[in-house]
């Protein structure tokens, strides 16, 4: 059996990202696929940054 590393996208994940975004003051984000399922995603944004 051999080992093997598994990355995917959480709540945890996004904190880090958006905190990447605070850190060097970025205007922003955007999205390349945004029907991916992240409920958690979307509440967090709705509660911690403007949507436009």
């Amino acid at each position: 059996m051999e080992k093997h590393i598994v990355w995917f996208e959480d709540i945890r994940s996004y904190q880090e990202k958006y905190n990447v975004v605070d850190q060097y003051q970025l205007l922003g984000v955007t999205y390349w696929q945004l029907n991916l399922p992240a409920p958690q995603n979307w509440v967090y944004l709705n509660n911690h940054f403007i949507v436009t």
